[in-house]
C-alpha cells in the first residue's frame, strides 16, 4: 500500500550538459580530419578524456586522411577494423601488382627473374578477367604479341586496346628506367579494366596521392616498413585500451557499434555514395533483382545503420560532410536532410 512515504519524483534530466547535434560542412577531406584533432583538443584541454569520443565511418577508406594526420599528432587513437592497419597497401590488386613488381625487380638468378616477369604478366591477363588456362595457353604457345593474345580471347576488350598496350609498354620502359618510378607503372595499371572496376575511385585518388610522396620503388619499400611498424604499435594500443588500460580516441565502423555509446560521435563522410553506398538499391528495386550470391544492401538498410550511428552519441554527436575529395566533387548525403538538421559551413 501506498503510505505516502516515497521520494517524490521529478522531471530532472541525468545529463546537465545540454546536447548537440550539428552537420557540418567542409571543404575537403582534410578539412574534415584537422577540424575533428581541433575539437579532441578542445575536449582535452576541458578536462575530457579520449576515450570519451568515437569516430563512425560506413567504409574504411574514409578514415585514410584521419589516420594520417593523427599520427603527427600525440592524441593516442585505436582503430578497431577487421584486420590490422595496412595503409594502402591494404588495397588487394595494388598489394598484389606492387609485390609482383617487386619480386622481378629483386630476382637475383636470370631463371628467377623469367618466372617473376611471367608472373607479372599474368597479373596483367588476370586483370583483364583472363581465365588461369588461358594464361597458360600464352605461355605454351610462345604468343609474341600480349595484347593482341588478350584481345583474342576477350574480343570486347577491343576499347580498351590502348591502355593494355600502354601498361605492356610501361612494363618495359620500368625496366630500363634507373629511377624505377613505380607511380607511372601504376597510373597505367589502374586503367586496366578489372582494377577501374574494383577500385574505387576514392581508393585510387589515394593510392595516388601516397604515390606521389613515395614515386619510386626503392620508396614505396620504405613506407611498407613504416605501415608494418604503424601496424604492430596500433595492435599493441588496441589490447591495451580494450583491457581498460588506455585512455584512446576510437576509430570504428557503424556495423561494430552497435550497443555501445559516447560523450563525443563524430560520423565522418556524411555523403551520397558513402552512406547511403553506392551500391544500395530501392526496396522496391531489390526485390524485382534476382538472386544473387552476395548481399545486396537497400537504402532503407543504410537508413536504419545512419540511425544506428547518430544514436550512439550520449551528448554531443556531429554529422561532418567533406565536400571533395582530391578533385572530385561530393555530395551531402540524403539522410541529412531527413535529420532536419540544418547544414553549416565550417570555414578554415
Amino acid at each position: 500500500f501506498n503510505k505516502n512515504d516515497r521520494i517524490p519524483k521529478a522531471m530532472i534530466p541525468a545529463q546537465k550538459e545540454a546536447g548537440v547535434m550539428s552537420a557540418l560542412a567542409f571543404e575537403n577531406v582534410q578539412a574534415e580530419s584537422q577540424w575533428i584533432i581541433d575539437q579532441m583538443k578542445t575536449f582535452i584541454k576541458n578536462k575530457g578524456k579520449y576515450k570519451e569520443s568515437i569516430v563512425l565511418y560506413r567504409s574504411l577508406t574514409q578514415t585514410q586522411q584521419l589516420v594520417q594526420d593523427l599520427l603527427q599528432t600525440n592524441i593516442p587513437f585505436v582503430l578497431e577494423a577487421e584486420g590490422q592497419y595496412e595503409g594502402i597497401f591494404g588495397v588487394k590488386l595494388f598489394q598484389q601488382f606492387y609485390q609482383k613488381v617487386l619480386s622481378w625487380q629483386e630476382a637475383s638468378t636470370s631463371q628467377q627473374k623469367t618466372q617473376a616477369y611471367q608472373q607479372l604478366l599474368r597479373q596483367l591477363m588476370s586483370t583483364c578477367y583472363l581465365k588461369k588456362v588461358e594464361c597458360d595457353r600464352y605461355f605454351f604457345q610462345q604468343e609474341k604479341d600480349i595484347t593482341s593474345y588478350i584481345l583474342s580471347i576477350k574480343p570486347h576488350l577491343k576499347t580498351k586496346e590502348k591502355e593494355i598496350h600502354s601498361f605492356v609498354e610501361g612494363i618495359h620502359a620500368f625496366e630500363k628506367s634507373k629511377d624505377k618510378r613505380f607511380d607511372l607503372l601504376v597510373q597505367k595499371y589502374l586503367k586496366l579494366t578489372r582494377s577501374a572496376k574494383e577500385i574505387d575511385s576514392s581508393e585510387q585518388e589515394w593510392l595516388l596521392e601516397n604515390l606521389k610522396q613515395y614515386p619510386t620503388l626503392g620508396q614505396l619499400k620504405r613506407l611498407e616498413k613504416e605501415v608494418q611498424a604503424i601496424a604492430k604499435q596500433l595492435k599493441t594500443r588496441l589490447i591495451a585500451y580494450r583491457q581498460g588500460k588506455l585512455d584512446a580516441l576510437c576509430i570504428q565502423s557503424i556495423h561494430k557499434s552497435k550497443g555501445l555509446s559516447y560523450r563525443n560521435v563524430f560520423l565522418i563522410g556524411c555523403n551520397e555514395g558513402m552512406i547511403p553506398y553506392n551500391g544500395a538499391s530501392d526496396k522496391e528495386a531489390s526485390g524485382k533483382k534476382k538472386i544473387k550470391a552476395e548481399h545486396v544492401t537497400t537504402v532503407e538498410e543504410e537508413r536504419r545503420l545512419f540511425y544506428v550511428a547518430m544514436t550512439r552519441a550520449r551528448n554531443r554527436l556531429y554529422l561532418c560532410i567533406p565536400l571533395m575529395k582530391g578533385t572530385r566533387k561530393l555530395k551531402i548525403s540524403r539522410f541529412i536532410r531527413e535529420t532536419g538538421c540544418k547544414v553549416k559551413k565550417v570555414n578554415k
